[in-house]
């Protein structure tokens, strides 16, 4: 019994020992990365495998560290896409429709937060024909008391009609007009945090 027992238990925990290869929270299918810069990717899987990165024609190697975090940076790519992104090694990890624009960062309070569909005239902004080059990320709300390595999970979604609503109104007329004189890919990343008002007295 202990024989056939045995090499059942140490398959298990070689199992248990294989860390899924997956990408950052911040990537997801539908993303924006910076044009014309190099683009630096990062993630997790079993600590010493190799990994293969591909994305639109630039490929690059490198090692999971003993922590089971990896890094690799690509040489840049032009505004333009979809691209499919590759992460390939015990498993492979494949993410589609990335595009390469402008990405740019929402910080502050409850002025950079206020969604588009609570503006006067957000529910004809929301039904009205979009870019679907247009992309925000919402990077969900988690207090810490220390700097955190991870986001929580979240997608990053297309400006569509029906779907904008729930996008920061200041940065999506921000990047309406963007990409109006640039004609570009343009990526949001959402953080701000509405704290609470004040009045006087």
């Amino acid at each position: 019994m202990k024989q056939t027992v045995l090499p059942l238990i140490l398959a298990l925990l070689a199992a248990t020992a294989q860390a899924e290869v997956r990408l950052s929270e911040v990537f997801g299918e539908h993303m924006v990365l910076q044009r014309d810069r190099p683009l630096r990717l990062w993630g997790q899987a079993t600590p010493g495998q190799s990994l293969t990165v591909t994305l639109g024609g630039r490929e690059a190697t490198t090692r999971v560290g003993a922590d089971g975090r990896w890094r690799v940076q690509l040489d840049p790519l032009p505004a333009g896409g979809p691209h499919r992104l590759q992460v390939t090694g015990d498993q492979t990890v494949t993410l589609e429709d990335v595009l390469i624009g402008d990405v740019w960062l929402l910080g502050g309070q409850s002025n950079m937060e206020w969604p588009l569909a609570q503006t006067d005239t957000g529910p004809q902004e929301v039904a009205s024909p979009q870019d679907a080059r247009l992309r925000q990320l919402r990077v969900p709300l988690r207090a810490s008391v220390r700097p955190e390595a991870e986001i929580a999970p979240a997608p990053w979604v297309v400006a569509e009609p029906g779907r904008v609503g729930e996008f920061s109104a200041v940065g999506y007329h921000f990047a309406r007009r963007m990409q109006a004189v640039q004609g570009i890919p343009i990526g949001l990343i959402a953080t701000a945090w509405g704290g609470p008002c004040w009045r006087p007295g």
